[in-house]
């Protein structure tokens, strides 16, 4: 039987302090400005204040969803909101994280827009703020579940099923359904050794509506991320 497990509703006023933060900081938006997410070890990196919108907010959500499974950041991790990322695997992306440099990038709204306009969807969806912000928290959780990965083994897919279950998790629940609905074909994995890589390549969005549905299944859903961070998922 599955069951939603219920998530915190956030206020503005993290927001709103940080926006606020960036206007005293940088009033003619000359350079980037430096800004440090309340209550949660992010920092910021924007142009200017419309280019942070909901990305505090989405971060304290996926940083308190993390830490209810027992992971938590080491160190402050920093997210640059950039105007380009470069290509993967001729992939126009909207986040990634690098392991070496322990950033994570994330394209500006009004860039994203543009790709909208040029096709880009969202699990199927049109480009919205709340599915914008959603990329902070599926790249924090790659850079905070990395802290917590046994390197002996082969963690990518482990680490995408962490990242994906994040993503969905902290999205508005009506958006979350509208997903899940359009989705109503996809079933949930049963065990951790059917998370294929291959299927995560061949189509993430699926792979991550699979994680979302086997994690929401979970009657303890701690102790199943604590074994998929140490054994991987068997490949």
């Amino acid at each position: 039987m599955t069951r939603e497990r219920p998530m915190k509703d956030f206020p503005c006023k993290a927001l709103f302090l940080t926006l606020l933060q960036c206007l005293l900081a940088s009033p003619a938006f000359a350079g980037p400005t430096e800004l440090r997410c309340l209550s949660v070890p992010v920092v910021f990196f924007c142009e200017q204040p419309d280019n942070i919108r909901c990305l505090c907010d989405t971060s304290t959500t996926a940083a308190d969803f993390l830490q209810s499974l027992g992971l938590q950041a080491a160190e402050v991790i920093t997210i640059r909101v950039v105007t380009e990322i470069p290509s993967h695997q001729g992939k126009k992306l909207v986040g990634s994280y690098n392991p070496t440099s322990k950033e994570v990038l994330i394209l500006n709204y009004e860039a994203t827009e543009k790709l909208a306009r040029e096709g880009l969807q969202i699990f199927g969806q049109e480009v919205t703020e709340d599915l914008w912000c959603s990329y902070a928290a599926h790249e924090l959780a790659h850079a905070i579940s990395l802290e917590h990965l046994n390197p002996r083994i082969k963690n990518h897919t482990a680490a995408e099923y962490i990242a994906g279950v994040t993503q969905l998790a902290v999205l508005d629940p009506a958006t979350r359904q509208t997903i899940l609905e359009s989705y109503a074909d996809v079933e949930p994995y049963l065990s951790r050794r059917e998370m294929s890589e291959l299927y995560f390549l061949f189509d993430p969005n699926r792979f991550a509506i699979k994680s979302y549905r086997h994690f929401i299944s979970l009657t303890n859903p701690e102790k199943f991320i604590e074994r998929l961070l140490k054994e991987g998922t068997g490949h």
